[in-house]
């Protein structure tokens, strides 16, 4: 049995900040379905300092285990 046998296949939505929160979390509303997500910064976008602002346009990785988690993976 491989590692990558047990990991799910993350998806790469694009989503519009609704609202930051406490802890670098931020609340984002998906393109498309309108479904919100609560996400935070992934580790690149956290070394370059990145602050979001409500209504930012950003790409984020939906987890594929608790669909209302993800990680923003850049901005748009």
């Amino acid at each position: 049995m491989t590692i990558s046998s047990h990991t799910a296949a993350a998806r790469v939505r694009r989503a519009r900040v609704e609202d930051v929160l406490p802890s670098q979390l931020y609340l984002l509303r998906l393109e498309g379905d309108g479904g919100t997500v609560r996400a935070h910064l992934s580790a690149e976008m956290r070394m370059h300092n990145v602050r979001l602002l409500p209504g930012t346009r950003v790409e984020v990785e939906v987890s594929p285990f608790d669909p209302s988690r993800g990680r923003i993976l850049d901005v748009v």
